[in-house]
């Protein structure tokens, strides 16, 4: 009852300080706001449930200070304020605040918040934000007809068509009737989005109409409804409008259009071989080249003249791997007139090992014996990995002890990771004293994939044959010292005599350091200059201007990691035409980071086309990957932290291939 009554008495002080509205805010900071702000992102930080500081920050005459500690409230999951946030949906003058609120109670999954959601839903205060949260919570909220009837405003309607997936079963009828009577673009476009992001064929006649649209977002949602599984004995007008469409004007919707052709296998060959003559976006080239092995077999696909009509590494690695899958590689190779195994370029080394990988690999054991001891990291990791799987007798024919023992010393980490992953599948108490010795020797390491595997490898063993663990073997693992990383001590929680590590104290940064990233980050943007970065790449430069205001901690992180050159020479080792350019991995392979992991800083900031993301491998495993986004993704809003937004360059954005180089990244004064 206590408890109770004081969440009242912060709403109601809260509703108080919030009349001001956010333009009437100063835009710097006094040292009483300023110490708030760091006290709190030091909570956040720490994932600390500190009421004293949530509080102080929630009476805070700074609108953006409230928002955060709504968000904190939120990700730390405070639920002694989740009351104090169902009653601001109600109670608080100011509509920002009922949106944070609602946001918060979204990222905190907070059942009880159905009814004030809704409400705010319903009267449009909650805006965009209320329809975010709901579909956090789903059906437990009610039925997704009444929410979209109670939904007046076109944003919020929209807002909430974007987020129809979250209910099951899926609303086909009522999304496809609301694309229908849809008030406007953005309507008609989260509708389309929804239907096409359940992969649901609400009537063929919406699709195709859809394709014919002015808008060229719409086109590109309506090419993917017109995929051969959604359309049964009516593929034939479908499969034709998808031909047409491999010449829209757009590159995304092109792209769209030959992913969605390739559903149709066999006919899907000859339309795309003709539009490879035409096409001179290097991107959709790639899509093309990834679809080759789905949509003919070995004699009937252009194997040979895609090879050498197109020497982008990524457009060779793509048919690689198409040639693997459909029997073409002995062809592929006559064509190229050299063995690929071999070829100077380790990416296509790697493209190779890879593809006999997937592609009875019993049968390439010598090839993957070669691969082992490559100069280059990424084959050798490939290979091992490869060796790893095979059935036990044909490992030993190739000398798999020999292998094992050199991959164990790898100066790679990525290598050692590879053979510590082989025995997590069979893991037993007696490899317990290989992964020590892998953990032991990648203390060292500056990223912790290989600390990581040998963790894992613990835990799988004490999780299968805990009973078999010898006294030496408890010893040992009694007496390692906790890791740094929080994450890491996660993956052994439930190791008994690894217990320590979950009573050992889990510090951020020093308070010092909190203080400089509101001075140096949160008050300059509020002031209107936030930070900005340029990424110098080899289709153009790229200008980022970075959110120091919702993610604070981020920003000022890559900031420094761009000061320190960290991102010199790097490459994108990711590009997906029409959703993500991926960069930021110093060793190029999507594993890489700085050693260390962040903590997430979610935001209402949607991931929009040119919007900046954190990679992710899970909650709070941000390091130093980031990505650019190509085109509109809602999926991802709330889930990953947007830090940034490209601002200038987005021509260069666009053109980014997979393997492109990033010459450097440089923070503006």
């Amino acid at each position: 009852m206590r408890d109770r009554c004081r969440a009242v008495l912060l709403v109601v002080a809260l509703s108080a300080t919030h009349a001001a509205p956010a333009h009437a805010q100063r835009a710097t900071l006094d040292p009483g706001t300023a110490a708030a702000w760091a006290a709190l992102l030091e909570v956040h930080d720490t994932r600390r449930v500190d009421t004293a500081v949530i509080d102080v920050a929630l009476a805070s005459h700074t609108v953006a200070l409230r928002a955060a500690a709504l968000r904190v409230v939120g990700m730390n999951r405070i639920e002694a304020r989740y009351p104090a946030l169902r009653g601001l949906l109600h109670s608080a003058r100011d509509t920002q605040v009922v949106r944070d609120a609602a946001f918060a109670l979204g990222l905190a999954a907070d059942a009880g918040a159905c009814g004030p959601l809704t409400d705010a839903l319903a009267s449009g205060r909650g805006g965009e934000a209320a329809a975010w949260a709901l579909g956090e919570l789903g059906a437990q909220c009610g039925g997704f007809a009444a929410l979209l009837a109670a939904a007046r405003p076109p944003a919020v309607r929209a807002a909430l068509l974007r987020v129809a997936g979250k209910w099951d079963p899926f609303p086909d009828s009522i999304v496809a009737a609301a694309f229908a009577a849809a008030r406007s673009h953005d309507e008609r476009w989260a509708a389309l989005y929804a239907l096409a992001r359940a992969r649901r064929n609400a009537g063929g006649a919406l699709a195709l109409r859809a394709s014919r649209d002015a808008a060229p977002d719409i086109r590109e949602l309506a090419a993917r409804l017109l995929a051969a599984p959604l359309h049964g004995d009516a593929a034939s007008p479908a499969r034709a409008r998808l031909v047409a469409l491999l010449r829209d004007p757009a590159p995304h919707v092109r792209v769209a259009a030959v992913r969605a052709l390739a559903t149709y296998g066999a006919l899907a060959a000859a339309p795309l071989a003709l539009a490879w003559r035409l096409e001179r976006d290097v991107n959709v080239r790639v899509t093309m080249a990834q679809a080759a092995g789905g949509v003919a077999g070995a004699d009937a696909a252009p194997w040979i003249e895609w090879w050498r009509d197109d020497t982008t590494h990524m457009v060779r690695t793509s048919l690689l791997a198409s040639a693997w899958q459909a029997g073409a590689i002995e062809r592929l190779e006559r064509g190229a007139g050299s063995a690929l195994s071999a070829d100077p370029d380790p990416r296509i080394r790697v493209a190779m090992i890879e593809g006999a990988a997937s592609t009875r690999p019993a049968l390439h054991a010598a090839m993957f014996t070669r691969g082992a001891t490559d100069a280059h990291a990424a084959v050798r990791a490939a290979s091992v990995g490869a060796l790893a799987a095979l059935p036990a007798p044909v490992r030993d024919s190739v000398g798999w002890a020999r292998i094992e023992a050199a991959a164990a010393s790898d100066p790679d980490p990525g290598v050692r990771q590879a053979i510590t992953d082989a025995r997590v599948r069979g893991a037993r108490a007696t490899d317990v004293g290989f992964a020590l010795a892998g953990y032991a020797r990648a203390l060292a390491d500056s990223v912790p994939d290989a600390r990581e595997s040998a963790l894992a490898l613990i835990a799988a063993a004490w999780r299968r044959d805990s009973a078999q663990f010898g006294d030496s073997a408890v010893t040992a693992l009694a007496a390692l010292a906790p890791d740094a990383d929080v994450l890491l001590r996660r993956r052994v929680e439930a190791v008994t005599p690894l217990r320590h590590w979950r009573l050992a104290p889990t510090s951020g940064a020093s308070p010092a350091s909190y203080r400089r990233i509101v001075h140096d980050v949160i008050a300059p943007s509020l002031a209107g200059r936030p930070p900005q970065l340029v990424l110098d790449t080899e289709r153009g430069a790229v200008r980022i201007r970075l959110d120091g205001v919702q993610a604070p901690m981020t920003a000022a992180h890559l900031s420094a990691l761009a000061r320190r050159g960290y991102f010199t020479g790097q490459r994108f080792h990711r590009v997906v035409p029409a959703f993500v350019a991926q960069g930021g991995d110093p060793r190029g392979d999507g594993s890489g980071g700085p050693g260390y992991a962040i903590r997430d800083e979610l935001n209402r900031s949607p991931y929009r086309r040119g919007a900046v993301g954190m990679a992710l491998a899970g909650p709070d495993t941000g390091g130093s990957q980031f990505f650019l986004t190509l085109a509109p993704q809602p999926h991802l809003d709330g889930h990953y932290t947007v830090f940034g937004q490209v601002i200038a360059g987005q021509r260069a954005m666009d053109a980014l291939v997979q393997g492109d180089a990033l010459r450097s990244m440089t923070p503006l004064p």
